[in-house]
């Protein structure tokens, strides 16, 4: 099987989960979350994958999840709040279950054959024999989600077969503005005709309001001190305020996965003769090994949003972030401004 990897989900996910579920399918209707990985190796690198399989529990109490790059773990605080769902907690763990060898028979080996079955692998009814015709079946299931085709059926494997043989939970994250509407002073008629959506935790009570279209930028291919991941997206941030209302703020959100921790200190936005600095005044920054994850939402004010409207005319829009020990430039790709643009404009009519 594929090795293990460390997982940190950057996103808030809003699903569905059954509470006695053995593993709940994940499925994204519209833009698939962003997951920083860590290989075994250290390496590190960024994903994303339209379907998420929730598998369960490890013997350290991490979630195990599979996805398109194969098994991954979350640790428990950390995806019971992306997830939001007390449900998480009544998930069995992987140690639930018990190798099925060779010949083995019994229950389990029905619910396998079952799982089998229904996904195409195996004609017929279960019989309860771990045989050659399942050990086949295996070895093609391994085959076609891209796991080394040796037929034995561990605990992982069992928990990924059941969890494909259940209906997927299909998430459309747009259906949340509900759960907002009543709640802001804020127009939000256009952000929802502008095909923007919404990412809200109603535990946390924070979200994002974007078009799903993140600038990511990878340099992973340079030498290891100076490996760096960026993802920067123009959007809404959502936050509850203690008198019950909800607050929705142009923003910028920045990403920075990076091994010489820079310190992000400010941004300027710049398209024309139009330019803007604004100071990055919040911070969250987390330690992984020599790596750092930097993580800022900085809201936008009257000139920032006058220069996003002026971009797609401009013909572009530059950023500059300055860093106490790394800065960073980039240049906007033509396809990614109207991304930014939109924001600008829609910021000025949800407050007529």
């Amino acid at each position: 099987m594929k090795k293990i990897i460390t997982v940190i989900l950057a996103g808030i996910l809003v699903s569905v989960l059954s509470v006695n579920a053995i593993a709940q399918p994940i499925s994204f209707t519209k833009t698939a979350p962003l997951i920083a990985v860590t290989l075994e190796d250290g390496t590190k690198t960024f994903i994303q994958s339209s379907q998420l399989q929730l598998l369960g529990r490890d013997e350290q109490g991490d979630y195990i999840l599979f996805t398109s790059d194969g098994y991954v773990t979350a640790d428990s605080a950390g995806l019971s709040g992306v997830l939001g769902s007390e449900s998480l907690q009544n998930l069995p763990g992987i140690t639930d279950f018990r190798p099925l060898p060779d010949y083995a028979q019994g229950q389990a080996v029905s619910d396998f054959q079952r799982a089998l079955i229904q996904l195409g692998y195996m004609d017929g009814n279960p019989d309860g024999d771990f045989g050659g015709k399942t050990k086949q079946a295996v070895i093609a299931f391994q085959r076609d989600i891209g796991l080394e085709p040796n037929g034995v059926v561990d605990e992982l494997l069992q928990m990924l077969l059941l969890s494909m043989a259940q209906e997927p939970a299909y998430v459309t994250r747009t259906a949340s503005f509900d759960a907002i509407r009543e709640r802001t002073e804020s127009n939000l008629q256009p952000i929802i005709d502008s095909g923007m959506l919404l990412e809200y935790d109603d535990i946390t009570g924070t979200g994002w309001i974007s078009s799903g279209e993140p600038l990511q930028i990878d340099a992973s291919g340079e030498a290891d001190i100076d490996r760096y991941y960026l993802s920067i997206q123009c959007g809404f941030s959502v936050q509850d305020e203690e008198n019950g209302m909800v607050s929705v703020l142009p923003s910028l959100m920045i990403d920075c996965n990076c091994a010489r921790r820079p310190v992000m200190q400010s941004i300027t936005l710049k398209s024309g003769d139009a330019r803007s600095t604004l100071p990055i005044l919040s911070l969250k920054t987390f330690l992984d090994g020599i790596y750092s994850i930097e993580k800022a939402v900085i809201p936008l004010g009257e000139a920032e949003l006058s220069l996003l409207n002026t971009i797609e005319d401009n013909g572009e829009l530059k950023i500059h972030i300055e860093g106490k020990y790394r800065s960073f430039n980039l240049i906007i790709p033509q396809d990614n401004l109207s991304a930014f643009s939109t924001v600008g404009r829609t910021a000025i009519e949800i407050r007529r």
